[in-house]
């Protein structure tokens, strides 16, 4: 079966949108006061290249919300710190406050609940 490249197309698209957080001027303003992004806090505290991000594409669910709301406004995953296993949940200031609703408590939830299960520390950077 042949692979739709329209698909393969948007996925990057959606992907590259969720990086840029809450969008360049946010981060700025971030940067302005003072603060780091919850990406670059999560890759200043886990070992380089370790991180493996869970729920990248999630957006709200709330109607007319999904183009404003990358990552639902939370970083989750899991990496290493000196080679230990960790979860990581981070809230993204750049993407509504860091306001939270149904699908970031989700994944927020799906973090506790999966670091518990397999033993690990879950490091919330708030």
């Amino acid at each position: 079966m042949p692979i739709d490249e329209s698909i393969i197309r948007d996925l990057k698209t959606r992907k590259e949108k969720a990086l840029q957080q809450g969008g360049p001027e946010k981060v700025a303003r971030q940067h302005q006061r003072g603060r780091l992004t919850a990406r670059e806090r999560i890759d200043r505290l886990l070992d380089p290249g370790s991180f493996s991000e869970v729920g990248l594409l999630a957006t709200s669910d709330m109607p007319g919300m999904a183009d404003k709301t990358p990552a639902d406004g939370l970083i989750t995953g899991f990496g290493t710190i000196n080679g230990r296993p960790v979860a990581v949940v981070a809230n993204d200031f750049t993407v509504l406050a860091s306001t939270n609703a149904r699908v970031y408590s989700k994944k927020a939830h799906h973090m506790k609940d999966r670091s518990n299960r397999m033993g690990l520390p879950l490091i919330w950077l708030g």
